[in-house]
């Protein structure tokens, strides 16, 4: 099963731009670059909101293209009310960034 975000990242075959939809069925790009700080660590991500694709491409080259932080861009809904677009977004991150995903192994040697 696909999600939202997954429906978008569709590309025209002529040219390596995402295609242009008929219908938005989003109203928010959010544009979220890692805060600088330890490498070691996540410190967190500065978002930047934007109406489109195209728009949080142009800023992010104009602003960051030199700099080598992680970034993604995060559309939503336009059902997803303002009030919960920052719990959205910190969602959206987790899975992106931080799959959640650990293996524990235990070596017997040491048990």
């Amino acid at each position: 099963m696909s999600s939202l975000t997954e429906s978008v990242l569709t590309y025209n075959e002529n040219n390596n731009e995402p295609k242009k939809s008929k219908s938005n069925w989003y109203n928010y790009v959010y544009l979220c670059v890692e805060k600088k700080g330890n490498d070691q660590y996540i410190n967190g991500f500065n978002c930047y909101t934007f109406t489109d694709f195209k728009q949080a491409d142009t800023f992010y080259e104009k602003r960051f293209s030199n700099e080598k932080m992680r970034s993604t861009k995060i559309p939503v809904c336009k059902w997803i009310p303002n009030l919960l677009h920052k719990y959205y977004i910190n969602y959206s991150l987790k899975k992106i960034i931080w799959k959640n995903n650990i293996t524990i192994y235990k070596n017997e040697k040491y048990i």
